[in-house]
């Protein structure tokens, strides 16, 4: 099983709210929307979101403070947080994804770290092959 993070409900959130003032994702969207969660992307939003003409952004800080915090994670935490997000546990009330929360979706859906990765090998490549995307 991969490991939890506490952590990881403060991302959830943070996307969230994200979400709600910025509806595309704005500077994070690289990270949110096309699941470039390598270090090389998270610290790409960071730097683009320090850039002059966007500190003044609605979502600057959110942004900044998702990708700081997920650099925190292991690249397998970060991929299986999305994967968790994705099956549609993103609609939970946050301080539902404890760590108990984790280790049930986990132990129910009865992957394997191989497997896991086997079942978002789309995704993963697209982690792996897309770190030089560009500011949105």
């Amino acid at each position: 099983m991969i490991e939890y993070n506490n952590k990881m409900p403060i991302v959830v959130r943070l996307i969230h709210i994200l979400y709600d003032y910025c509806p595309t994702g704005g500077l994070c969207h690289i990270v949110t929307d096309d699941n470039n969660i390598d270090n090389d992307s998270l610290k790409f939003v960071i730097n683009c979101c320090k850039e002059e003409e966007n500190l003044k952004r609605i979502e600057n800080e959110i942004c900044i403070a998702i990708c700081n915090i997920m650099l925190d994670f292991t690249l397998e935490q970060r991929a299986a947080l999305f994967y968790f997000m994705e099956e549609g546990y993103y609609y939970i009330d946050n301080d539902l994804l404890d760590e108990n929360a984790w280790i049930y979706f986990w132990k129910d859906n009865e992957f394997t770290k191989s497997e896991y990765f086997l079942k978002w090998n789309e995704t993963l490549g697209k982690i792996l092959i897309n770190s030089m995307n560009h500011c949105g």
